[in-house]
């Protein structure tokens, strides 16, 4: 099993809040992303507006 099938098993035998579970890996995926796509935007600045490219 991979983290998240063992957090979900985990999760259900003690009865926790599978809602929250889901909740919180949805916003680390797409703080991930977020992030990744800011990065990429930033280097393309960058590179845009480099006053050393020829």
């Amino acid at each position: 099993m991979n983290d998240f099938t063992t957090e979900i098993v985990q999760t259900l035998v003690t009865k926790g809040d599978l809602n929250e579970l889901f909740r919180s890996h949805l916003e680390r995926a797409i703080n991930t992303l977020l992030r990744t796509e800011l990065t990429a935007l930033c280097m393309d600045i960058i590179i845009l507006h480099n006053p050393c490219q020829t």
